[in-house]
């Protein structure tokens, strides 16, 4: 089938893969283009170059155990992402009829135990970094990635924020940054202050006249980093240890929560909400408005507690992290005397 056309649904319609590739929204995490994991498996099991017109329920459920029958087995919750992608993608197609080539989405016509097959529930999974799995991060992470998972863990912004991020949105001077609508989940603009060992990671790698357009965070030629998610998962894989059977691998999104958790250890649940710039989830919440000076000095309260490092001095932990090769490097003895000299 050819991509769908301004046509009337059904003289055409959308390609399967091109239509997954699509965001349903602002607030949508993935698409194929960003998840090549969920891609690649809908290659295997789906004609992707097909009409998504033609799929129904009865793909849907089909494709569903082909996944459960992978060898080696795949997890349940890799299986729920790839099905994820898929109902976001339809559900996008079902709002724009006259490009899809459909008006329903088959997920809509699934009954609650196929949904249940389809699309579990699962409670909410979370893991807090501590200050020993950090450093241990720190020291096998290439200065690129110790950059941007440092300045993660201590501004709890999203990686999508920080490597889109722009000098344009950087204000050293009154130690905040803005996330931009086009870059923030709920397509909201919000400030994040920085903390000093966030301000200091961005000081170091400031150029002497940023160009205003210019990415913050560049890689060793030069280039905007594009993702450092691979080199994360692989470093966290050979350092971290489950504590219980069956326990989830931490991802990249935890340095946030844990950003969160320890601020609001040291502050206040409103200088966490604050900080994550999450939307007033109760009436109680709304009269709680602390401004970006106490968020700001709770991430320094909470500075020594996430990796274990004093925020005064904005210290740049470990060697390597610093403008460029052989230039503002330290070594963690180094630091450690800075800091007994305070």
């Amino acid at each position: 089938m050819s991509p769908g056309s301004p046509g009337d649904p059904g003289e055409g319609g959308a390609s399967l893969l091109p239509l997954a590739s699509r965001r349903a929204g602002a607030g949508t995490k993935r698409s194929a283009e960003t998840d090549r994991g969920s891609a690649k498996r809908l290659r295997r099991h789906l004609d992707v170059n097909a009409s998504a017109a033609t799929v129904d329920a009865e793909t849907l459920l089909n494709l569903a155990d082909a996944m459960e029958r992978e060898v080696p087995a795949i997890a349940a919750a890799t299986r729920k992402k790839t099905m994820a992608l898929l109902r976001r993608a339809f559900s996008w197609g079902a709002e724009r009829p006259r490009r899809s080539g459909f008006r329903l989405s088959p997920f809509a016509t699934l009954t609650k135990a196929q949904r249940r097959k389809l699309l579990p529930k699962g409670g909410k999974r979370g893991y807090i970094f501590s200050p020993e799995l950090l450093r241990a991060l720190y020291a096998i992470l290439p200065p690129v990635s110790v950059r941007v998972v440092r300045f993660a863990v201590h501004s709890a912004m999203r990686l999508r924020e920080i490597l889109r991020l722009r000098w344009s949105a950087v204000d050293l001077e009154a130690r905040k940054v803005v996330v931009i609508a086009a870059n923030a989940k709920n397509g909201q603009e919000r400030e994040v202050p920085l903390g000093a060992v966030a301000l200091s990671i961005l000081e170091a790698i400031r150029p002497e006249n940023p160009e205003p357009e210019a990415h913050v965070f560049l890689g060793e030629t030069g280039e905007p980093v594009k993702t450092v998610y691979s080199g994360f998962v692989a470093a966290v894989q050979k350092i971290w240890k489950p504590e219980k059977p069956g326990q989830a691998r931490p991802r990249f999104h935890d340095l946030r929560k844990t950003a969160a958790t320890r601020v609001e250890a040291v502050s206040s649940h409103a200088i966490a909400k604050a900080l994550l710039g999450h939307a007033a989830e109760s009436v109680t919440d709304t009269y709680l408005l602390p401004d970006l000076t106490e968020v700001r000095a709770a991430l320094d309260r909470a500075a020594r507690s996430i990796d274990g490092e004093a925020p005064q001095g904005a210290i740049l932990f470990p060697a390597g992290v610093g403008k460029g090769a052989g230039t503002d490097r330290q070594t963690e003895q180094q630091a450690v005397s800075r800091v007994a000299e305070r």
